[in-house]
């Protein structure tokens, strides 16, 4: 479940909750997340993270051909998902379902065009954070401590004139 999803819930759940056990439930959340991806990051045999590999779906390619001569070679695809076509553009990577764009990991489609390239190497598809050696950077060096009482907390003084009762 993603944070945001996680928080949604939270705040349903524990509305007339004080702030302070919503953050330590946060909190709480937020560690055990990290420890799992701790542990998965540790067992990790390929170079892509798990959620990259998931994207390696076999749906119909198509190239579109050039149109215009250029030195540049142009790998445009149409790709057909069984439902709905989607134009992919491997120099440019773009596709127009928009998944490559917005996450920053090449979508089913472009996967699907990079396969009839023969361009097995999907490493090159995605941002480097997909990267399986940054997903156990992240997770298996950043912990997530427990919040002290608030009796220790460190505010800092413009927020304590803020605070302070008139």
């Amino acid at each position: 479940m993603e944070f945001p999803q996680y928080f949604s819930i939270v705040s349903l759940n524990h509305r007339n909750v004080p702030i302070i056990p919503l953050i330590e439930g946060i909190r709480e959340y937020m560690q055990n997340t990290f420890v799992e991806r701790s542990i998965m990051a540790g067992s990790l045999t390929s170079v892509l993270t798990p959620y990259a590999q998931m994207m390696s779906v076999r749906w119909q390619a198509t190239q579109i051909p050039q149109q215009i001569s250029s030195p540049m070679p142009t790998y445009v695809y149409e790709v057909f998902d069984f439902k709905t076509t989607f134009v992919v553009d491997l120099n440019g990577r773009t596709c127009s379902c928009g998944k490559w764009s917005s996450l920053a990991i090449a979508c089913g489609h472009a996967i699907t065009a990079a396969h009839d390239l023969n361009m097995h190497e999907i490493v090159n598809l995605v941002h480097v954070y997909y990267n399986a050696d940054v997903f156990q950077l992240v997770y298996q060096t950043q912990t997530i401590h427990p919040l002290p009482p608030p009796s220790e907390w460190e505010i800092p003084d413009p927020l304590m004139v803020v605070l302070l009762p008139m």
